[in-house]
This record gives C-alpha cells, sequence and structure tokens, in this order.
C-alpha cells in the first residue's frame, strides 16, 4: 500500500519541527510536504512556481493548515 501524502502549511519553523517530531515520535510514516505560506500551498497543489513539473497525480490527502499565518 502506497504511503499518503501530507502537506503542511505553516510559517513557523519551531512549528514545523514540533509537528514533524509529533509524526516521527507516533511512527507516522507518511511522506510530509512542507508550505511555508499559502502561495506556495497553492503552488504546489496546482504544480506551479516552485514545484512546476511535479506528478500532479500524486495530492495530499491531509492537508495541516495554520491559520494564523
Amino acid at each position: 500500500m502506497k504511503s499518503k501524502l501530507i502537506l503542511l502549511v505553516e510559517d513557523n519553523p519551531d512549528d514545523v519541527k514540533l509537528t514533524l517530531k509529533a509524526f516521527e515520535r507516533s511512527r507516522l510514516a507518511n511522506k510530509v510536504e512542507v508550505a511555508w505560506d499559502g502561495v506556495e500551498a497553492i503552488d504546489f497543489l496546482f504544480g506551479t512556481g516552485k514545484h512546476a513539473g511535479r506528478d500532479l497525480s500524486i495530492m495530499p490527502q491531509v492537508v495541516l493548515l495554520d491559520l494564523k499565518m
């Protein structure tokens, strides 16, 4: 079974570290892609900007979004 992709949208590096550490401690083996702002998240989802050319058939199953960015 393929691992499901998680998109983490977070602008605070400390919160990213804490989230990834929590995933690691929970033995979560999913690939996590980090977007540092909303623009980068949209670029990732649509395969534009620095994510141009990525395989758009692989979409995140979960998006964790910092609401106070």
